[in-house]
């Protein structure tokens, strides 16, 4: 997963999305959109141990899309929410091929079963 958030972080058309919103520029951004997410963000979170599975990861790449969807207008000149979009897509597809698909599986079961017994979890509680 870093690998594949180094690279996202190095495209320049995904460059909106690799620090957190400068709120000194966009001053209503976070009375809007109230779960922030960026891919700095992010890789802080991957060495921080928390994410125990893709889906984990999966679900801040969707926040990302979610925040460009709500913040912005439909007519965006910058067109953020295609390029979040095309981001997420671009990650989908990479797992797909390159994640071993019998690993992503085991730790998604590793984990439901840590739910299941109430176990603590790469530093979240599930």
């Amino acid at each position: 997963m870093r690998e594949l958030l180094m690279n996202l972080m190095q495209d320049r058309k995904f460059k909106p999305f690799v620090k957190p919103v400068n709120p000194d520029e966009v001053t209503d951004y976070y009375s809007i959109v109230k779960e922030p997410m960026c891919l700095e963000q992010m890789l802080y979170k991957l060495d921080e141990h928390k994410y125990p599975t893709v889906d984990h990861f999966i679900v801040d790449i969707q926040r990302i899309v979610s925040n460009a969807r709500l913040y912005n207008p439909k007519d965006d000149k910058l067109h953020l929410v295609s390029k979040a979009e095309a981001m997420a897509d671009l990650v989908t597809c990479i797992i797909d091929e390159q994640f071993d698909e019998d690993l992503v599986k085991a730790c998604a079961n590793i984990t439901q079963r840590r739910l299941q017994e109430g176990i603590y979890v790469f530093d979240c509680w599930f």
